[in-house]
Parts: structure tokens; C-alpha cells; sequence
């Protein structure tokens, strides 16, 4: 349960594999060329397409690589595979040992909060992300905040997940989203969202509440840029996560098209102490009591 739970991440902090050979890439190669996964590029963030490999000969082949060379980058990529593999605990000891010949490396801190938050040592986890934030500012496209948000979200579990506590903004509460952002901020606030996600959705299946909340978030933010037919395939996915706000219909009607309204308030009648029956029964009263003075007018002509 503990791999199925974490094993998304294993791709979530690289953002540079040339000179690194880290799982935290943009690139799809090891240092030795091996090609890892694909993307299709798109504003739904679909995961990545893993390519299969012998994992063992592939460790095999790089640790002599490493031996011939000394080159960390071969070590660095054996701790790869091995997280591929789902051996965290090895590779957290295989970037604990770059850490000590080459202190502050970007792709060791951020690999050893891969397999931290792998292992379910989320405060771990944090404390090296964050050091890997140090290193490198801009890594992962400058989307890595919003991977310190979400451990914080998983260590404190009393804490309501929320768009503020994860993007540090929020989308209102009517019918359609609104924001005060402008279209370069929402533009660089899609990326970063969409960057997370496609790592976590490369391994992680509905329901997870986190996923769930963002891809809401990047749904509203593709409705706002009017790349609507995207958000509605957002919302959507977000719903299958496990998004269960009732906000979440009302706006895939109006990205449908189809304008929301409240519902005007219902007004009632006043009451009387009549009836429609006493109404009934007076009306047939005074007709009956006309019909009888006409009768007796005629009668006595």
C-alpha cells in the first residue's frame, strides 16, 4: 500500500537528467542515453509513457560505467533505476553516499526527497526539496513550491486541503471562476500546476484528494485562458480523482456553455383564513341568490 500510495512522486523532482542522469528531468535519457519515458505535450497533464528496459542490467552496466570513470552521474542514475524499481530504501543510501564525496548537488537533494517521500518520510522528504529549492530556484519549470506545499498538506493531515493552502490562490465561489491574477500570472501558475500533476498522475490512481484540488485548479485556470473544451476535460478528470464540491457542476455547465443562475426565490401566496373551497362556495352562493331575485322579479310583473 505504502508503494502504491508514494510511487508517484518518483519522477516528481528532476528538472535536468544531462549531467545528472536524475529521475527530476525535463529530458527523457539517462547519462548513457537509455531513454525513460515520452510525453505527449498538451494542457491535460496525461503522465508519462515509461519506456521498458532490463532495470537490472541497466544498474549493472552503469555501475561499471561508474567504477571505469568515477563519474557521480552514473551513481546518480543507478539510484534512478532503483527507484523505478521501487527499491527507495537503496536508493536513498545511494544519495545519501553522493551527498558525502559531493555535498550540494541539486539532483541528490532532490532525489533524496523522491525517496524519502517515497518511503512515507514526508518531513524528510520536505527538508531535502527545500535544500534542492536552494540549489536550483528554477528547477522543474520554478514549480517546486508547489511541491513543498503539497508535503506540507500530507503532514498536516488536520488541515483542510485547499487551492490557498496548495497555489496560494483561490477561484471564488460563483458559477464561473474569477481571480485577480493576469493572464502572464495565470499563464505561469497553469504550467507550474501542470508540471506537478503530470508527475503524479504518471503513477497515482483516483482517488487522492491532493490531485484532486489541483487538477480542479488547473480546470479553472484553462476556463479563464478560454481554452475551454481543456477545462472541461479537467473538470472531469478532477471529478474522478474524488472532487466532490458542488462548485464543480455548476462550473462545467457554463464551460458547456449553458448559462448558471440561481434559482429565483419562491414566493408564496399570502394565506387567508378562506379557503379555496369557502372561495368556491361563495361565488356559487351569490349566483344562485341573482338567479332567485330574477325569478322573483318576473313572477310578480
Amino acid at each position: 500500500m505504502i508503494f502504491k500510495a508514494f510511487f508517484v512522486t518518483l519522477v516528481m523532482f528532476c528538472s535536468a537528467i544531462s549531467g545528472s542522469a536524475c529521475i527530476n528531468t525535463n529530458s527523457e535519457r539517462l547519462s548513457d542515453g537509455t531513454v525513460l519515458w515520452s510525453d505527449e505535450r498538451s494542457l491535460i497533464p496525461n503522465g508519462h509513457t515509461f519506456k521498458r528496459f532490463d532495470y537490472d542490467k541497466k544498474i549493472s552496466d552503469l555501475r561499471k560505467q561508474y567504477e571505469k570513470t568515477q563519474d557521480l552521474n552514473f551513481l546518480s542514475d543507478i539510484g534512478v533505476v532503483m527507484i523505478l524499481q521501487g527499491r527507495f530504501d537503496e536508493a536513498r543510501e545511494t544519495y545519501l553516499r553522493i551527498e558525502q564525496v559531493e555535498p550540494n548537488r541539486y539532483a541528490t537533494a532532490s532525489n533524496l526527497g523522491t525517496a524519502y517521500e517515497l518511503l512515507g518520510d514526508n518531513q524528510s522528504a520536505l527538508v531535502w526539496i527545500k535544500k534542492a529549492i536552494e540549489i536550483n530556484p528554477s528547477s522543474h519549470r520554478s514549480s517546486e513550491w508547489i511541491h513543498v506545499r503539497i508535503l506540507e498538506a500530507k503532514i498536516n493531515t488536520e488541515q483542510p486541503i485547499t487551492s490557498d493552502s496548495l497555489i496560494n490562490t483561490s477561484f471564488g465561489t460563483d458559477p464561473s471562476p474569477t481571480t485577480k491574477l493576469t493572464p502572464e500570472e495565470m499563464i505561469k501558475l497553469r504550467d507550474a500546476i501542470y508540471f506537478q500533476l503530470n508527475e503524479r498522475v504518471s503513477f497515482i490512481k483516483p482517488p487522492d484528494k491532493i490531485i484532486a484540488n489541483l487538477m480542479f485548479d488547473l480546470a479553472n485556470l484553462n476556463y479563464l485562458l478560454n481554452t475551454k473544451n481543456d477545462a472541461l476535460t479537467l473538470y472531469e478528470i478532477a471529478r474522478n480523482y474524488g472532487f466532490t464540491d458542488t462548485l464543480l457542476q455548476s462550473r462545467i455547465e457554463n464551460a458547456r456553455g449553458v448559462t448558471v443562475t440561481k434559482k429565483p426565490p419562491v414566493i408564496e401566496e399570502p394565506k387567508t383564513k378562506y379557503g379555496p373551497a369557502w372561495v368556491v362556495f361563495g361565488v356559487a352562493a351569490l349566483f344562485l341568490a341573482l338567479l332567485a331575485a330574477m325569478v322573483s322579479k318576473r313572477r310578480f310583473r
